[in-house]
């Protein structure tokens, strides 16, 4: 969607049968979205709340809104500091900024930083 009428939420799709079995609601302007590693977790860019949705894939529901910097879009999750927890690198297309965030047992915390030449 636009920014005067944005989508907000993001399908389920069962492969096997090539439809829609839920929807799930997110945040304005649902735009990037990655699967965390163990396939526990979505993680969904919304782009006009400036936030990322946590999706808890068997509840299929959001479970958690994290702010972030201004227009998120492009998401990438990985065990970047090796705790066995899922973290997440967010770029912010208005700021021109990338944050950091680590999985923690309370859920995540980081921060925004500079990016760019």
């Amino acid at each position: 969607g636009a920014e005067e009428k944005p989508d907000n939420t993001v399908s389920v799709i069962d492969a096997a049968g090539n439809k829609v079995v839920a929807t799930i609601t997110t945040g304005k302007g649902a735009h990037g979205v990655v699967a965390g590693s163990d396939g526990k977790q979505v993680f969904v860019a919304n782009t006009f709340d400036d936030t990322v949705a946590v999706i808890d894939v068997a509840a299929q529901k959001v479970v958690a809104t994290i702010p972030v910097g201004d227009a998120p879009n492009y998401l990438v999750t990985a065990d970047f500091n090796r705790d066995a927890r899922a973290d997440l690198v967010v770029s912010n297309a208005a700021s021109g900024t990338i944050t950091v965030l680590f999985g923690n047992a309370s859920g995540f915390s980081g921060q925004s930083y500079p990016a760019g030449a």
